[in-house]
């Protein structure tokens, strides 16, 4: 795991640091450290949790959920049971997830960027090679889509425009970027 200073060049009077370390922790407790930064790189296989109200745009290969809603433009209720998305066209689609506070729980393979708040929360960007992840709520939440298929009961349905409710968990897979806790508070690695 790499954690970097300065993912981009800096003028000559700038002070950057790259620590480069492979971690490593068997203990069952939590592994805590603070880093007083402007931002931070992390860079190979690694997980996180965070919890969020905010947005969380993702790109995704796969998204399955046991118990889904699908509204269409007009909000008229088109189909439930459980679902997979694929992508449509292409080796992945992008959700949008959004309503209620939502945790999310993600592991792979990338690199993420942690940057100083512009607000309150932490701004952060991530670029995923492959990862696996589940997004948790106590109540039903919704789902955008672009450039998905969602096929339930064996229907394929064009997920363009439409509206997904999902009660419970939803896991994704895929690769690409954004997957990351932006405008969290806090996100345990």
């Amino acid at each position: 795991m790499l954690f970097g200073g300065s993912p981009i060049a800096f003028a000559e009077s700038a002070a950057t640091t790259t620590i480069t370390t492979t971690a490593t922790h068997t203990s069952t407790a939590a592994l805590n450290t603070s880093l007083t930064t402007g931002h931070t790189i992390l860079d190979g296989d690694f997980s996180a949790t965070w919890t969020t109200a905010a947005w969380v745009g993702t790109q995704f290969s796969s998204l399955v959920a046991a118990d889904v809603a699908v509204y269409d433009a007009n909000n008229t209720l088109i189909a439930s049971g459980p679902a997979q998305l694929l992508p449509a066209n292409g080796e992945s689609a992008i959700a949008l997830a959004l309503g209620n506070t939502l945790t999310y729980t993600v592991s792979g393979s990338g690199s993420a960027a942690f940057y100083a708040p512009a607000l309150s929360t932490l701004g952060v960007g991530s670029n995923w090679q492959a990862y696996t992840a589940e997004i948790q709520s106590n109540l039903p939440y919704g789902v955008g889509l672009q450039g998905a298929n969602v096929v339930i009961d064996g229907q394929i349905l064009d997920g363009e425009g439409m509206v997904l409710v999902i009660t419970g968990t939803a896991t994704l897979q895929g690769q690409g970027q954004t997957l990351a806790p932006n405008f969290a508070n806090l996100v345990e690695i």
